[in-house]
C-alpha cells in the first residue's frame, strides 16, 4: 500500500480557465496560423473556410466526445482497476463535459492523460495541415488545441510536481490532488 507524506490540491477556477482560453486563442492562431499563411494564399484559406464552416458544429460536437473519450481511454488503460475507474459527466458550472478518473495515477500517467487529446486532435492535425496545406486540418487542429486549454493549464500548474508523486483527478472541480511520497 502506498503511503504519502502530504498532499496538495491544485485547482483552477472556471473564470480563470476562461481568461486563459481567451489569452491562449490569439497565441495559437498566430503561432500556427502565420506559418500556414506563408505556405498558402489568403484567398484559398478563406475559400476553404467557407467549406469547413458548414461542418463546424458537427466537428465540434463529435470532437468533444472524442476528446473526452481519449482521456477515458488513456486513464482506463493506466488506472489500477482499468476502465471501472472512469466516469463521464457534464459540469453545469463550467458548461462542459468531463472525464473523471477516480483512482490515483503516477505523475507521468496523469500528465499523459492531460496531453493526449490536445496532441491527437490538435497538434497532429496542425502538423498534417502544414505538410498537406489542407486548411480543414488547420482549422480543426486549432479548435482542438484551444479545446485542450484547460488540460494544458492543469498540466502547467503541476509541471514541477510530476516526479515521485501520484495524482488524482479532483472529484468535483477542474484540477487534481497531488500526493507526495513519504
Amino acid at each position: 500500500m502506498n503511503t504519502y507524506s502530504s498532499s496538495e490540491e491544485i485547482l483552477i477556477k472556471p473564470e480563470r480557465l476562461n481568461r486563459i482560453g481567451l489569452i491562449f486563442l490569439p497565441c495559437i492562431v498566430f503561432c500556427v496560423g502565420l506559418p500556414y499563411y506563408c505556405l498558402k494564399h489568403w484567398a484559398a484559406i478563406v475559400l476553404e473556410w467557407n467549406f469547413f464552416s458548414h461542418w463546424f458544429l458537427p466537428i465540434i460536437f463529435f470532437g468533444i466526445i472524442i476528446h473526452e473519450g481519449i482521456h477515458g481511454i488513456i486513464c482506463g488503460l493506466l488506472a489500477p482497476s482499468k476502465f471501472k475507474a472512469i466516469h463521464f459527466g457534464f459540469s453545469k458550472d463550467m458548461l462542459s463535459p468531463y472525464t473523471h478518473c477516480s483512482e490515483i495515477l503516477k505523475g507521468w500517467q496523469y500528465a499523459l492523460s492531460l496531453l493526449a487529446p490536445g496532441v491527437i486532435l490538435g497538434a497532429i492535425p496542425c502538423l498534417i495541415a502544414m505538410f498537406s496545406t489542407n486548411t480543414g486540418y488547420l482549422f480543426g487542429g486549432l479548435i482542438f488545441i484551444w479545446g485542450a486549454v484547460g488540460d494544458f493549464a492543469i498540466l502547467w500548474a503541476i509541471r514541477n510536481k510530476l516526479k515521485n508523486t501520484h495524482i488524482q483527478d479532483h472529484p468535483s472541480m477542474a484540477g487534481c490532488i497531488v500526493y507526495f511520497k513519504a
